[in-house]
Formats: C-alpha cells, structure tokens, sequence
C-alpha cells in the first residue's frame, strides 16, 4: 500500500504549489517557493519560559502526588521538544530553559513509571 505524498502549500497563504519549481514565488502572496516561516524570537523565548514551567511544576509536584505528576511532564517535553525542531534540531543557549524543561520532564515521568510498573506488579501479584 502506497501513502499519498502531501500536497505542497505556501507557508504564509497555503496556496497549492503543486508543479512549481523551488525557484519560483506563490502566485497568491509572492513568498519564495523555498522558504521557511521567520521564528519569532519572542515567541520561542516565551515558549522555553512555558516549557521550564511545566518541566519545574512536574519535577515539583512528584514530591506531592507521586506518580501522576508523569503527566504534568508531558507538556514540559513537548514543548520543548517542538522548540528543539523550530530550532533545526539545536537548542540554542538562549533557550537553554527548554533543555532543562525536557531533562525535568523526562527524569519525572521516568521516576513516575519507575513507581506504577512496581507497585502494579505487586497488585497483580497479590502481596498487599
């Protein structure tokens, strides 16, 4: 079975491309065929802010309700995550929030998981 390839659109219009050259400009707003969308540096500056927030709050809150706060790890990692891919797969120092917020993020739901698989093994088992 075969997976149909996406259809090429203009980043900034979403304009069909199909057939074009990379040479060439969106017939609908003129943006470089070949081209990226312009990252915002504020923006990914609030987006790492965001994402160490999450990272501490999960870090944090594994201390107060234990293994659920895997869960509030998940926004920590993906967004830094989707910062690291904005970024061409680099953290750049300016961001190094984000690095932090993946590493917390990570290390909470590896210690949440390292506490549920056990204690459900137990259950399972029927020693308590």
């Amino acid at each position: 079975m075969t997976v149909p390839a996406a259809t090429p659109s203009c980043w900034r219009c979403g304009y069909d491309l199909t057939g074009m050259r990379v040479e060439e400009v969106c017939p609908e707003c003129g943006t470089p065929v070949w081209s990226r969308p312009v990252l915002d540096a504020d923006q990914m500056r609030r987006d790492a802010g965001r994402a160490q927030t999450w990272g501490i709050v999960a870090a944090a809150s594994f201390l107060v309700i234990g293994p659920l706060a895997g869960l509030i790890a998940i926004p920590a990692i993906t967004g830094a995550a989707r910062l690291k891919r904005r970024c061409e797969g680099v953290w750049p120092p300016e961001y190094k929030g984000a690095r932090t917020a993946w590493w917390l993020g990570w290390i909470t739901a590896a210690l949440s998981i390292a506490v549920v698989v056990p204690s459900a093994v137990i259950y399972v088992i029927g020693l308590f």
